[in-house]
């Protein structure tokens, strides 16, 4: 053949002149290497792109078929290198998923067996996960994790609400596990803040206490004061159900769902009884009702009730909520304490969770030891 530009003679099927350099031809395209069924894909991208290679994977859920992209590459050889070691069976549809998507799935059937008090919990730690909440799952280590704790600790936030955010985090990380989006959990390494153990719990004094029976008549006083008495979560006074308060007996059955705190005895000491019999029908299902009927909102409580309240008789100023309403649990322990109560029995009032028994011990109590309960608390 000859060159179509210096028109001497060069070999046939030449793609370039070997005296002048001009193209013959297009170069031949190369012949993609067939890649084994299940093993992925690599291809290119059309355009001009910084990482034109694409890997992929082909999966199936409910005989559907999903085309799974594994990432983007420079060159066709770190594609490569990518999709072999990639475990191309443990791949799902879900491979791509943000933390936002896997909070989506693990809250959709989380929720369903929690009371109101957990939901708002893990609501509250998710908030504080805001900046990891578009990444891929799947590339999210222990260190996008220990970064948000750490920027809590520097703004003062207690080791209650790390620890909150550490189970959360948990929790997802074995959801992805499941859907195969993950094969670790990296929030297992996140690092906590030690206890300040010399750091006391707020509690009411006992003339904060004798404020609130200056408003015994306000509804909002009376409900902080059950709580004070009764040593309550405020989530388990509002699950309360009028079938289970026996004011003949001085006693209630309630608690939320722990080994600990469910179905126990709640004494009704003698200062709060008054409230309970107030608030007692056979008319609604539960003791505290909404105006509906249904079961009071903890944050609408918490938000609009509890801390207003507190401010306008000047127990609380609005640029120091130095107490909350857990805070009424801590005077309840503290006032049991001070009046010598055996911490067995305490442990059984209140529900805490380090109690050895972890069946329904209600079930066991005698006539005499529901007796010694209430006696107990009416001495505070």
């Amino acid at each position: 053949m000859q060159c179509k530009k210096c028109r001497k003679e060069i070999p046939e099927n030449s793609i370039y002149c070997l005296y002048c350099g001009k193209k013959q031809m297009a170069e031949p395209a190369k012949k993609a290497k067939k890649r084994a069924n299940g093993a992925g894909s690599i291809y290119k991208l059309p355009g001009r792109r910084r990482k034109p290679w694409a890997a992929a994977v082909t999966t199936y859920k409910n005989n559907v078929r999903n085309t799974v992209i594994i990432g983007y590459y420079g060159t066709e050889r770190e594609a490569a290198f990518a999709l072999a070691n990639t475990d191309v069976k443990r791949i799902s549809p879900e491979f791509n998923s943000t933390l936002e998507d896997v909070y989506n799935i693990w809250s959709r059937t989380h929720f369903k067996d929690l009371n109101e008090s957990s939901v708002v919990g893990y609501e509250v730690a998710w908030k504080h996960l805001e900046s990891c909440r578009n990444k891929k799952m799947r590339d999210i280590k222990a260190d996008d994790f220990q970064c948000v704790i750490d920027n809590l600790i520097e703004k003062g936030r207690s080791r209650s609400t790390c620890n909150k955010i550490r189970i959360l985090a948990n929790q997802l990380s074995k959801c992805a596990m499941e859907h195969d989006i993950k094969q670790k959990n990296y929030a297992q390494f996140i690092k906590l803040p030690r206890t300040d153990k010399t750091k006391e719990k707020e509690i009411f004094s006992k003339k904060e206490i004798e404020i609130l029976f200056q408003h015994k008549d306000d509804t909002t006083a009376q409900i902080i004061l059950t709580l004070i008495y009764s040593g309550m979560r405020i989530g388990e006074l509002f699950g309360i159900e009028n079938k289970n308060v026996y004011l003949d007996k001085s006693y209630m059955i309630g608690g939320e769902k722990t080994e600990a705190g469910i179905n126990r005895i709640i004494p009704i000491h003698q200062k709060i009884l008054p409230f309970i019999r107030k608030w007692y029908s056979d008319k609604n299902i539960y003791l505290i009702p909404n105006s509906k009927g249904g079961m009071k909102n903890i944050r609408n409580f918490r938000e609009r009730e509890f801390y207003p309240f507190l401010e306008s008789i000047g127990i609380l100023s609005k640029d120091n909520h130095r107490l909350t309403p857990h805070s009424t649990r801590h005077t309840f322990a503290s006032m049991m304490v001070q009046s010598n109560a055996k911490p067995e029995l305490l442990q059984k009032v209140i529900g805490h969770e380090n109690y050895e028994t972890t069946v329904d011990f209600y079930t066991h109590f005698t006539k005499e030891d529901i007796d010694e309960m209430v006696a107990q608390v009416n001495a505070i």
